[in-house]
């Protein structure tokens, strides 16, 4: 996700270790750990609102391009109108 190597994330623990201190450390990991499931949470169910979203415009295409296409009869159809396989 941020590209970071085992000696980076090495280097980000002992700052933190120093920082934050050895008894807050866990609970500020488990907090963080939380909130980034959280945000994962959220995002996969704004994606899943998106996909169904544009699956229903897909279908509505469909079918007013499947009426269009009634309507003129096979024998006027263009090329351009039909979709591509």
């Amino acid at each position: 996700m941020f590209n970071l190597g085992l000696s980076e994330m090495v280097v980000i623990a002992v700052i933190a270790l120093i920082f934050i201190g050895p008894k807050q450390l866990p609970d500020l990991a488990r907090a963080l750990g939380r909130f980034i499931n959280e945000m994962k949470r959220s995002s996969n169910s704004l994606t899943a609102e998106f996909r169904e979203v544009t699956d229903k415009v897909d279908e509505e295409i469909r079918k007013t391009t499947s009426e269009i296409a009634s309507e003129k009869g096979p024998e006027n159809v263009s090329k351009k109108d039909e979709k591509p396989s």
